[in-house]
């Protein structure tokens, strides 16, 4: 058990935004980072979760072509064009992205941040997720706001990270935070042994939840919100 709450629910939010478009017109690029990644290491989370980002976009009727993803690594693009022809991959550098401004409709990331403890490298892929973003679209963040104890490795996006990353109030605005799954330890002895409590857990004890999803939305041009 991983996600709460799936991108269906998570992007309920985008469905207006949506109907004045086709979903097959949409512009979707997403950006992750793989579990045992070292520094710079960028992967979209296709090739490493077994395309379930993918899978639920389109799931949702949003086209193939009109996917993007990025790695640094040419193995790891090599590995997701197996898992999906149809999704156009690139090898490049999530912080220096060669996408015009204000291209797609959707940015996503996946357990990416927890992973980037380089302020300067993370500020860089912030801007850039929300340069490449059109003006009223999304940015879809799905990572732990807890960290990892004792591990100097990982640093959790908590809301106030992400407020000061993604100028938040100025640039973007957030449209909802929605639970994810619990932390390790709790959420992985409740799906061994009782997996039937653990959505139960998930409602009454939030402190115990890792993961979470921050939806947001770019500001329009000249715009505070």
């Amino acid at each position: 058990m991983t996600d709460v709450a799936p991108i269906a629910t998570i992007c309920e939010p985008i469905t207006e935004y949506c109907s004045k478009r086709s979903p097959q017109k949409h512009r979707l690029c997403g950006p992750s980072v793989q579990s045992s990644m070292i520094h710079r290491r960028l992967e979209f989370s296709t090739s490493v979760a077994g395309g379930g980002d993918i899978y639920e976009l389109v799931r949702l009727r949003y086209s193939h072509r009109n996917i993007t993803g990025i790695d640094i690594r040419s193995e790891c693009v090599a590995e997701a064009k197996q898992l999906w022809p149809q999704v156009q991959f690139i090898q490049g550098d999530a912080s220096q992205m060669e996408f015009e401004d204000d291209h797609f409709d959707l940015v996503f990331e996946s357990t990416m941040f927890v992973q980037l403890t380089d302020d300067v490298l993370s500020a860089g892929i912030a801007a850039e997720m929300v340069r490449v973003c059109k003006p009223s679209g999304y940015l879809l963040l799905r990572d732990w706001r807890t960290p990892k104890p004792c591990d100097a490795n990982y640093k959790a996006l908590t809301k106030k990270r992400l407020r000061k990353l993604f100028a938040v109030g100025r640039d973007t605005r957030v449209v909802g935070i929605h639970k994810g799954a619990l932390v390790p330890p709790v959420g992985r002895f409740l799906s061994a042994r009782l997996p039937s409590v653990y959505f139960l857990v998930v409602a009454l004890l939030p402190m115990l939840v890792g993961q979470v999803s921050y939806l947001l939305q770019k500001s329009k041009p000249n715009t505070q919100t």
